[in-house]
């Protein structure tokens, strides 16, 4: 990219589970905006926690329907496609977990969870500038509490 920096985008849990689940109903916008932005050159990025919400909500759907090795099987069908996608994964660091307790603490009136603020607090401490989600709460609060931080929206690219 002629010595440009990459963009890098950080995607919430819902973006990225659309994408595995063709069934989602943004799927499709999902994987349009997804080859766009690949194409474009971004890099795409999720954090600890939203792979852990994708692959607890892997499996544990299919918990009262299937046995145990077909939860396995699925869990390793997702995280096949998660490593085929080309996703990089970033780790909370101790002051993300503090400053999302602060938030959360700070902010308890408003519907957000804590994981949406360890998120949001993994994305500025490592300089993201752009977040991924369709949660309308979540593009809320960051644009209170994190507006160096740009949503990108369920939107498709023309």
């Amino acid at each position: 990219m002629n010595g440009e920096r990459v963009p890098r985008i950080l995607l919430d849990t819902g973006p990225v589970w659309a994408l595995l689940d063709s069934a989602d109903q943004y799927h499709k916008r999902t994987a349009l905006l997804f080859r766009h932005e690949k194409k474009s050159g971004a890099e795409l990025w999720f954090s600890r926690i939203t792979h852990v919400e994708v692959m607890g909500h892997a499996t544990s759907s299919l918990e009262k329907w299937f046995r145990k090795e077909h939860r396995l099987d699925h869990a390793r069908r997702i995280q096949s496609e998660i490593d085929r996608l080309g996703f990089h994964i970033i780790e909370h660091e101790p002051e993300d977990f503090a400053l999302a307790l602060d938030w959360w603490r700070r902010y308890a009136d408003w519907p957000i969870d804590y994981p949406d603020a360890l998120i949001a607090a993994t994305a500025i401490r490592a300089g993201f500038t752009r977040l991924w989600s369709y949660d309308d709460e979540m593009i809320r609060f960051l644009e209170k509490a994190a507006p160096k931080v740009a949503c990108v929206r369920a939107r498709t690219p023309r």
